[in-house]
Parts: C-alpha cells; structure tokens; sequence
C-alpha cells in the first residue's frame, strides 16, 4: 500500500474514532426553539401551538420528542389542562424512561387536580431515583399536608429543609402543618424563619398572624396583617383577616371598615359576605347578618361556613329548631366540619333533644378531639341524660384542657351537688371562682351548696357578692333570700324576694317564698295574694296550695284551708306532705279523730316519714289514746333522734301519765338539741316538782322565765302559778304566785 493510502486511512480512522466517540447534537428545529422560548415568557396558549407542530415533525430525536413532551406537559398543567397534561408528561416517561424532573412535574399536576394519593405515589417514584431530591421532598411534603396527614408531611419538610436550608416555602408548608397540629409555637417559630428568608412573602405575614389568633394573641396578628396590607394593599385577603384580629380586640368599627374594603376589592368573594355578617351578627344586627349569609349563598351554593353562621343567627335569635337544618345543610356540604356539628349539638340540648345532642358532641368530639368546648357540652349533655360518672369524666378533661375556664368546674360541682357530695361540689365552685372570680354562675351555686351544708351566714355572703356583680340575676335574688329565710332574718329574705318578683313576676317559685317570709311575719293577706298569684301561673303548683293551706289555717279560715289540702292530696296522691298538712288543719279545728285518718294515710305513702308520727301522736294524746301516742313518739324518735320537738312531746306524754322521770329524760334529751327552748326547761320544771325536788324545779323554772321577756315572760309567769296550784305544789307556787300578783 502506498504511504499516501496509508495517510489516507489514518485519517479516516481518526475521523471515525471522533465521530463514533462524540456523535453530532442534531439541529433543534425552529417550531421547538419558539414553543421552549414562549414557555420561558409564560406564553403558554403560544408554547402549546408550537409544540403541537414540534411534535408533528418525523426528524425529532427520542431526546428532542421527550422534551417537547414535557414542555407540552407544562404548557397545559400551566393552563390547568391537567388530564392532557398528565397523558403528555406518562408519554414522556414511556418514550425516554424514569426521569426526576418529569415525575416531579407529573406528581404536582395530579396534585393540582386533587389526585393526591396519585401524586405521593409519583413523589414516592421520584424519591427512589434521588433520595436528597430537595424538590420531591418539598411536593412531597405539600401533598402530605393537603392529605391532612401532618405529622408525615412535618417529616418530609424537614428533609427538603435539611437539604435546601434557605427555602422559605419548605418553612412556610411546615408552619401550616405544625399549626393543624396545633403545635402553635413551633410554627410562628417556623413562619418567621419563612419571612426572615422572604420579607416580601405577605402569606407568610397572612399565616403567621393567623396563628398568633389561635393563641389569643391579637396584637401581634394585627401587626402581622398590617404587614401584608402594606405589601400588598390592593390584596384583600389582608383587609379580610385584618378584620378578624380587629374583632377580637372588640374595634367592631374598624373592623366592619376593613370588611368593606375587602368586599370593595373583591366583591365576589362569598366568604367576606360571611365575615361581614358575623360582625353584624356581633352587633344583635340579625336583620343585616341574616341577609349577608343568605349573599355569600346566593354567591356561593355550597359555603359551609355561610350556613353554619345562619344557623348560629337563628339559634342567637332562639330559634333552635329551625338552626339545625342550616348546621345540617354545612354538614351536608362538608361532613368533618366539627364546628358545625358542635353547633347542631348545641341547638339540640337547648330544643331538651339530649340524645341527638350527645350523638353530634360525640362526633365533633371525634373531629375536635382537643376542643375543651365540644368535650365540656359532652359532659353537659350526659348530666342531663343522667349518666353521672361520663359526665365527671368530661368535664374534668374539660377543666384540665382550659384549666382558665371556670363552667367546666361548676358543671362538675352540679354533679357533685346532685349525688350530695356538697364538700366536692364546694371544692368544683371554689376552683371556678379561682379561675375566673367574677363568674356570677359560680358564686350561685357556691351560694346554693352552703345553704345545702346549713351554712346559711356563709351563703348570704357569697349570694350578696353575686347580687352586686349582676343586679339582673333574679335566682340569685332568689338563693339570698332562701338563705336569709333560713336564719329567720324575714326581713332581708322579703327585700331578696322582692327584687327576685320584680325581675320575674311569673316566676311561680319567687312569689311561694316571699309568701313564706310575709306569713313568717304575720303579713298573711299579702302571702294569700302571692300564693293565689303563684296558682294563677300554675294551676297544679302543689306546694302554692299547701302553703296556702297553712296560711288560711292560721286565719282560722279551716273550711277554705281543707280545701286547699284536698287540691294538693290531688294533684300529688303519692306524697306524704299534704296529707300531713290537712291533717294539721283538722287538728287544730278541733277533729283530732279525722286528723289521725289523714297522718296514718301520710304514713301509708311514706313508712320512714317521721313528722306523720310526731303529728299521730300528738293527736292521739289529745284523744286519750296514751298508748298508741307513746307508739308514735317512739317511732318518730327513732328516724329523726336530733328532733327536740318529738322529745318534748313525749315528755309531756310522759307527764301526763304520771312517769315523770321518763318526762324528765326526754326534757333533758330535747334541751340537749335546743338549749333555748323555754318551754322545755318549764316543763323539766314542772315534773322536778312533781317529784318534790323543788331546788330543781326552781332552776329550771326561773332558768325558763330568764330566756323569755315581755307578754312571753308574763305569759310564762301566768302558767306557771295555776299549773303549780294545779299539781298541789304549794309552797313553790307562793313562790311564783307572788311574782304574778305582784306584778
């Protein structure tokens, strides 16, 4: 071969050896160089008609047609053509195999059409290609959060945060799922790295200040709020939360002022129709919110948050019935609205329908399950279903999830109170006022149970305090007068009763008691006029008829009185109580024998009804029957033994059966109950007489007339000669005769 040839072949060789090792980049035709140059302008309508030839063109290479593949892809996911989009980005992945930045792409458009499972599924793809993909850990971390899986989608942020440090969106994403998670601290932490890494990013301010009103910080939100206005004042987004952080704040004004704004910018927008009617709804402006709600509707058909606030309109206006369809229609539209279905629950336990008002806190409860609210109705509701010990326990979790909230300790007190464990149900109401120590709810039942624990002094304080901080709450009017009634001061139990009437005179139960306190004071007419009030009201009010009985009773009014008890034997058969006041009536016109038929009656209802008993015996001693007197007295003896009463009259059965030692005894056992009883010590006195023991009968009987003074004192000194007279006790009765005459 010639050294030319063989120069020749080297040539070729190398020429071969280039062009094997480093192929020629084919030619980009023009259609694909504008389509890519227009998706760079975001001109995309462009891009999509350039591609569509790019791709008709038979001298692409595999390379060039996967690429034009995926900038069609982008073009439509940008035109939110998704399905197209997606079928462009598969073929893609078909023709040129497993590619990163095409599964991102393909993963956020199923996430853009709500695919989201689809979505983490791709992410999962790209992840398995490059396990520190910043990019697949972030739209990763997004489609977790959209899932609502916020634990998973904090983890995955925080590697696309470890991998790419200065991403203020991987931040920003990780803000909003601590915040579901109600992980509040770290994720203002969180949002204010976001606006450290960009102070221009106004939803960063938008969020963070969120958050700072889920903490019941409004201050803060406000600033956060005047932030993104500033950035963006033609946003109305800023305007409309602005305006929330106002209302918290109670600057209703400013707030419905930055309401319009946002309804100037974007009068569209059903959900600031929404927020407008709340801050009318604020103002008892029911009209103005109803009408607001019913726009944002009329905007939008299917606004949960427009229903569910006109449900809360017509529950405000006490129209409960007619609310749960609107909180039901929310629920429709959205079924994990847990605050709509504590709302629905709430117009069920007003309209007394417990059981569905148990089934919807239960649900919420499941939705909600750290809201000390939905947790507290719970218990409410399960009191009042009657189940205790479910109850206790939600409304002690209740006070343990808001420990600042005093109603949930005074709910439990009421349990406490029920099942009269009056030091438990004290110990509730006392930790309710330490919490909030204006709660008037609360000095109200502290009121109550004092009263119930015969700490009537105590009570009158507390209820007095209640008075003061709320003038307007008739029952504590009411309570202070129960509480002054029973230290027998009538006289500020009437003044209590009296404001009780006036803020509510249809309240049967005020004008019963101020009746009691005007027959304490002898005022009868005026307790007749009350009671015939209370029976107006309500024509079966037992204890008005009773009451009125008793009160005609000591007019001497018997024919009037026995009528009364006839209506109250009606209207509560199985009660022991009316039987034993007609009973008394009769007694005291003079029929102990029809008396004796009404107490055995009372004792028929009630075996362990002891003032039948006392009552029976006294009877049967005026009617000689000694005996079954004793019977009676021994037996009301034994179920009430702190009763002095029952003692003296025993002992005066006693007496007058000549066993004045046993007289003795039981005088000295009532004397034990009630030192002060003067009529007791005369009588021990008498029968220390009766048995010659005159140095005793001396000290009981001057004891006796020490305790008395006035009409009672001369009254007492009056007996106390002819009943000495009367026994042959002559030398005492000089004694006391002499006083009498002498005076």
């Amino acid at each position: 071969m010639s050294a030319l040839r063989l120069c020749a072949a080297a040539l070729i060789a190398i020429v071969l050896a280039v062009v094997l090792a480093e192929p020629v980049r084919a030619e980009t035709p023009e259609a694909c160089s504008e389509a890519a140059g227009a998706i760079t302008m975001n001109l995309y309508s462009v891009a999509l008609a350039r591609l569509d030839d790019c791709l008709a063109l038979d001298r692409l290479s595999p390379k060039q047609r996967v690429e034009a593949l995926a900038q069609r892809g982008d073009a439509r996911f940008a035109l939110d053509e998704n399905d197209l989009a997606i079928a462009d980005y598969e073929r893609a992945l078909e023709l040129g195999g497993a590619d990163l930045e095409i599964l991102i792409s393909l993963g956020r458009v199923h996430s853009h059409a709500d695919d989201d499972e689809t979505a983490l599924a791709v992410f999962d793809r790209a992840l398995a290609i490059d396990p520190d993909s910043a990019d697949a850990h972030y739209f990763r971390g997004v489609t977790l959060y959209q899932l609502g899986r916020y634990r998973d989608a904090v983890v995955a942020l925080g590697r696309h945060i470890a991998l790419e440090p200065e991403s203020s969106d991987g931040y920003y994403y990780r803000a909003s799922s601590l915040s579901e998670m109600q992980r509040f601290e770290e994720a203002i932490a969180d949002f204010g790295k976001a606006i450290e890494l960009d102070p221009f990013d106004g939803w960063a301010f938008i969020q963070r200040g969120v958050t700072f009103l889920e903490v019941g910080e409004p201050r803060r939100a406000l600033l956060d709020f005047d932030q993104m206005i500033g950035l963006e004042p033609e946003s109305p987004s800023g305007y409309s939360h602005r305006s929330d952080a106002l209302r918290d704040l109670d600057r209703v004004d400013d707030a419905l002022a930055d309401i319009e704004t946002a309804l100037r910018l974007d009068p569209s927008q059903a959900d600031y129709f929404v927020q407008r009617g709340i801050l009318r709804l604020d103002q008892y402006l029911y009209a103005e919110a109803d009408a607001d709600f019913r726009e944002a509707l009329r905007i939008d058909p299917h606004n949960a948050w427009a229903y569910n606030n006109l449900g809360n309109s017509l529950f405000e206006q006490g129209r409960y019935t007619e609310s749960i369809p609107l909180f039901s229609e929310a629920l429709a539209i959205d079924p994990k609205y847990g605050i709509a279905l504590f709302n629905r629950g709430l117009a069920g336990f007003r309209s007394d329908d417990f059981a569905t008002a148990l089934a919807d806190f239960d649900a919420a409860v499941r939705l909600l399950p750290g809201d000390a609210a939905a947790i507290y109705m719970r218990g409410r509701t399960q009191y009042f279903l009657g189940d205790d010990e479910a109850a206790l326990a939600d409304l002690g979790r209740a006070a343990t999830l808001d420990p600042r909230d005093g109603e949930a300790y005074v709910a439990r007190g009421l349990v406490h109170h029920d099942r009269h464990d009056y030091a438990a149900a004290l110990a509730d109401y006392d930790r309710a006022l330490a919490a909030e120590p204006a709660l008037v709810w609360a000095m109200a039942q502290k009121g109550r149970v004092l009263i119930d624990m015969d700490r009537h002094a105590e009570a009158t304080a507390v209820l007095a305090a209640a008075t003061t901080l709320a003038p307007a709450y008739d029952m504590v009017h009411y309570r202070l007068g129960n509480a002054y009634f029973l230290l027998s001061d009538y006289e500020n139990a009437l003044a209590a009763y009296d404001r009780a009437v006036a803020l509510d005179p249809r309240d049967s139960r005020f004008l019963l008691q101020r009746a009691r306190a005007l027959s304490e004071l002898a005022r009868y007419d005026a307790a007749l006029a009350d009671l015939s009030n209370a029976i107006d009201i309500d024509p079966d009010y037992t204890d008005a008829f009773v009451y009125r009985g008793q009160v005609l009773a000591e007019k001497q009014l018997f024919d009037e009185a026995l009528a009364d008890f006839d209506r109250a034997v009606m209207l509560a058969p199985k009660n022991p109580w009316p039987l034993n006041n007609r009973g008394l009536a009769r007694a005291d016109s003079g029929d102990y024998s029809a008396a004796v038929v009404d107490y055995s009656a009372a004792i028929e209802r009630d075996k362990g009804y002891f003032p039948a008993y006392h009552n029976r015996g006294l009877a049967y001693h005026e009617l000689r029957s000694l005996a079954e007197a004793l019977a009676d007295f021994n037996e009301a003896a034994k179920l009430q033994p702190d009763d002095a009463d029952v003692f003296f009259a025993r002992g005066d059965l006693h007496y007058d059966m000549a066993e004045y030692r046993l007289a003795i005894d039981d005088y000295s056992q009532a004397l034990q109950l009630d030192n002060r009883a003067a009529w007791v010590l005369w009588s021990r006195g008498l029968a220390y007489a009766q048995l010659n023991d005159a140095g005793a009968a001396r000290q009981d009987l001057d004891g006796a007339l020490a305790m008395l003074d006035g009409a009672a004192r001369e009254d007492m000194a009056a007996s106390t000669c002819s009943e000495l007279i009367r026994q042959g006790s002559m030398a005492l009765s000089l004694r006391y005769c002499a006083r009498t005459v002498s005076k």
